[in-house]
């Protein structure tokens, strides 16, 4: 059974940039990609205002490593404030499939 993280950001206008890191990229990859750990797509909605990423996990044991993970939760902690200080709405599901 894959589990499923999906969030979705959507911003005021086309030139609100949305948050991003390399480093963090790079962490995802190094450490839950390249293992086989989780798969990431992100998608931009036709109008380019609402961006949604979906994360599967391939066990729950990865899920957990995931949401534990130090790097993830302080990245989505500047990611929450930044997205507040520029009108960015934001929402995350667990979807089990």
């Amino acid at each position: 059974m894959d589990i499923k993280i999906v969030s979705s950001f959507t911003r005021p206008d086309t030139e609100t940039i949305f948050f991003d890191s390399i480093d963090l990229m790079n962490h995802i990859l190094n450490e839950y990609v390249y293992p086989k750990k989780l798969w990431p797509v992100t998608e931009l909605s036709d109008d380019r205002l609402t961006l949604t990423t979906t994360i599967t996990f391939f066990d729950q044991t990865y899920l957990k490593e995931f949401l534990n993970d130090t790097i993830i939760k302080e990245f989505n902690i500047l990611k929450s404030s930044y997205n507040k200080q520029h009108n960015i709405f934001s929402k995350s599901i667990i979807v089990n499939e």
